[in-house]
């Protein structure tokens, strides 16, 4: 039984990943042929990511009813798609991870619908590492006053903060003296969307 699961999770993964991707197809002959240039290389990646995430969903899956009919759902199918050209164009391995993150959270967190999910995804695709490292609060640039300023990248920053409180992600608050930000109960959903499994967003 888990054999077929898992059949039909890669199977259909990679329909939806040849599907994005219009190389892909190209690219798995080629790879067959021992040639790789980075754009091969990253879809190999890729197809590492998408099985580790199968057999996770499998091991911590109890029902396999669920997860056949997740397998066969035109939300894994498109969710995986999105993923997939989202991490081929990202730069950074740690984009990447977060987009294999992404969309295993993506299938775990089933309080949250699909439409938000999917919401989710372009929000990842446009971030930049910073924007991501800012929402977190890894990066001590937003004092009580606002953006401190750090030389020519004062404006970043302020850019920044200015796409992630458009996309409602962030919010100020108007106090007496000073200007807060904190992040709305969206931002909180989006940081447990891209997570890694062992991470907590408080």
């Amino acid at each position: 039984m888990d054999l077929t699961i898992l059949d039909i999770g890669l199977e259909t993964a990679e329909l939806a990943m040849t599907t994005a991707v219009p190389w892909a197809g190209l690219a798995f002959n080629l790879m067959k042929k021992g040639v790789e240039n980075r754009g091969e290389k990253r879809l190999n990646e890729w197809k590492s990511h998408i099985t580790a995430i199968v057999n996770c969903l499998i091991r911590n899956t109890i029902s396999m009813e669920d997860l056949e009919e997740l397998f066969k759902s035109e939300y894994f199918f498109s969710a995986v798609q999105i993923a997939t050209e989202g991490a081929l164009k990202a730069h950074t391995e740690e984009k990447r991870t977060m987009f294999a993150n992404a969309l295993y959270n993506g299938f775990a967190m089933k309080d949250v619908s699909e439409d938000k999910k999917i919401f989710f995804f372009p929000l990842l695709d446009k971030y930049t590492i910073t924007h991501i490292k800012f929402l977190k609060g890894y990066f001590n640039i937003i004092g009580m006053g606002g953006i401190k300023k750090r030389g020519d990248n004062s404006l970043f920053y302020s850019s920044i903060k200015k796409n992630l409180i458009s996309d409602g992600l962030l919010y100020e608050v108007q106090l007496k003296s000073e200007v807060r930000v904190l992040v709305t109960d969206l931002g909180k959903e989006f940081l447990q969307f891209i997570k890694t499994p062992e991470e907590e967003t408080k």
